[in-house]
């Protein structure tokens, strides 16, 4: 099972992304489950097969997430899952666990973003998670050419050195998601 938390700050699509690169997944024949982790969603845009909010109330996301991650109930429904891929959707924002300290519970970031961020950003979020970090730049069709081919693929991260252009709500970029997907972190 490969456990990918995906993160990032608030609208760039990241709940979507989850929903949408399950389903393709799916139709590959994949055994992929979701897990939801922001408590303070008032709605989700599709039903997880683990919601963070049927084991902790709260509004305070980092706490929750905190909660969950050192929460051995929580963590034996992740580890119950028989799937090749468990795709853990994070509450807005990056904060949040940059600055936690917090048990390794994925095996590798997906960082969504509506552009490229700069390579010590995601050093930041891999070094925070003690995992890898992939920037996944999401809403491709609002980069310009010349922004599709900034020096995204420069990213360094422990073992992993690029980042990939997709579209959640077009399922652009899903093949090479697919195939990162499948690699244990």
């Amino acid at each position: 099972m490969n456990r990918i938390l995906v993160c990032g700050p608030h609208a760039v699509g990241k709940s979507l992304l989850v929903y949408t690169f399950s389903k393709y997944l799916q139709h590959k024949g994949v055994s992929v489950k979701t897990v939801h982790l922001d408590p303070a969603a008032k709605r989700l845009s599709f039903v997880p097969d683990l919601d963070v909010r049927h084991f902790f109330r709260g509004t305070d996301s980092e706490e929750t997430v905190q909660k969950a991650v050192r929460d051995k109930t929580f963590q034996d429904e992740v580890s119950s899952f028989k799937a090749d891929v468990v795709l853990l959707d994070a509450p807005s924002g990056l904060d949040w666990f940059l600055f936690s300290r917090l048990p390794r519970f994925c095996d590798e970031a997906w960082l969504v973003t509506a552009e490229p961020v700069t390579a010590s950003l995601a050093k930041a979020v891999s070094d925070a998670l003690g995992v890898d970090a992939l920037n996944v730049v999401n809403q491709r069709q609002r980069l310009t050419g010349q922004q599709k081919t900034l020096s995204l693929f420069s990213l360094q991260t422990p073992r992993q050195s690029h980042g990939v252009f997709v579209n959640a709500w077009e399922r652009e970029g899903f093949v090479e998601l697919h195939q990162l997907a499948l690699r244990k972190g």
